[in-house]
């Protein structure tokens, strides 16, 4: 690893990349955060504020006066600070890719399923006389086969994003509607 701190905005601006404006297909999101699964996040009432007073107006109209708003925009920061960023320890990572990837893996996919990915790759670059579990949960152990890894970090980051293609072409073979996501999610994926 480097000995650079991970920065929590270049990794939030990395995937602020693909992540929408307000949307109702499917559920109703915006910037990624998505109603059904976070209901009582603060942006919402804004949201829905702004909703209310430009009902006649476009969506493309409404998205402009959303992303203008500064209060709405730090709500949408401080939401991907407190439930990404921290809980998956990018602070302590000490490299600014891996944070990204890591990050972006766990906004687009699930935070679970992105320390699976990390834990699966890390168990292979691993001696052999070293066990990670591969258990979805960043804990000492996970942080401890990171720092032994420390010089491996390029390699941690590229099989997060080859683990992340393959559950994405896994998905999009099980049928619709994922058939309809896979270039977006593969635009994601960076080697």
């Amino acid at each position: 690893m480097g000995s650079v701190k991970p920065n929590f905005d270049i990794t939030f601006d990395y995937t602020m990349v693909y992540e929408g404006d307000y949307s109702q297909i499917d559920d109703e999101t915006y910037k990624g955060i998505n109603r059904k699964h976070n209901p009582t996040w603060a942006g919402w009432a804004t949201i829905d504020n702004y909703k209310a007073a430009m009902v006649n107006d476009t969506i493309s109209s409404l998205n402009a006066a959303l992303n203008r708003d500064t209060n709405l925009q730090a709500h949408v920061k401080e939401f991907y600070y407190s439930e990404y960023w921290l809980p998956l320890h990018c602070e302590q990572l000490n490299d600014q890719i891996l944070a990204n990837v890591l990050f972006d893996t766990a906004v687009n996919i699930g935070k679970r399923k992105a320390i699976l990915c990390l834990q699966q790759i890390m168990s292979v670059l691993l001696p052999e006389s070293l066990l990670l579990d591969i258990d979805g949960k960043f804990g000492a152990h996970t942080m401890g086969a990171i720092n032994t890894l420390k010089n491996k970090t390029v390699y941690i980051a590229k099989g997060i994003q080859i683990l992340r293609g393959k559950y994405y072409i896994d998905l999009a073979m099980s049928g619709l509607p994922y058939r309809n996501f896979i270039c977006g999610w593969l635009n994601r994926v960076k080697l």
